[in-house]
């Protein structure tokens, strides 16, 4: 009897090391296809991972990645479900924001990009955003500043330069553009929209 009992025992940690690999590779498969902008597939995946992982912080947030170009209100929802899963995942809070800029709620997204700045003082990310929003709100000085301290942050981030030469090109700044843009190309090479921006 006691045989059997360990051999059960044996059994269920075994599927249960399996179930917890089949997640994982769900969740690697989710990003492999949000990664190729399959945005369904993605959401797919990352909701079988969330099946398996019902308290996965990074499952809801990846799977609110994919909503912000499938359906944006269920985005917000997945970005709310992670932090009340973990309130200090600065990601959970960025991606927030970024649901906030697509509902057109600036004032929802500066709030939430900020928290994700005040959990990750080094969050380029959200760095961005908040200098894209207050550019247009037309505090150049502003924008540009977080942008500075991007690209000091992360001197390889191609959207802080590309960005920063946006913005110094519509503020009459050509030879600062220039720069900028030829640098988010030299870092970006494959990427299209910094091509299409120089």
């Amino acid at each position: 009897m006691i045989h059997i009992a360990r051999i059960l025992l044996l059994i269920l940690i075994v599927s249960g090391i399996a179930l917890s690999q089949d997640a994982e590779g769900l969740y690697t498969q989710g990003e492999e296809y949000f990664s190729q902008g399959r945005f369904a597939d993605a959401h797919f995946s990352f909701t079988k991972y969330i099946e398996y992982n019902p308290d996965s912080a990074k499952g809801y947030i990846s799977r609110g990645n994919t909503f912000i170009f499938l359906k944006i209100k269920d985005a917000l929802s997945d970005f709310d479900k992670a932090i009340s899963i973990d309130p200090k995942n600065y990601k959970a809070h960025s991606g927030r924001g970024t649901a906030y800029i697509y509902m057109q709620n600036g004032e929802e997204a500066l709030k939430s990009y900020n928290k994700a700045l005040e959990l990750n003082p080094k969050d380029v990310v959200s760095m961005n955003s908040i200098a894209v929003i207050f550019y247009g709100e037309g505090k150049t000085a502003e924008a540009l500043g977080y942008l500075d301290k991007a690209i000091k942050i992360q001197p390889d981030n191609v959207d802080s330069y590309k960005n920063r030469g946006s913005m110094r090109l519509f503020n009459g700044d050509t030879t600062g553009a220039l720069d900028d843009l030829n640098k988010a190309v030299e870092l970006g090479p494959n990427r299209v929209d910094v091509y299409n921006t120089r």
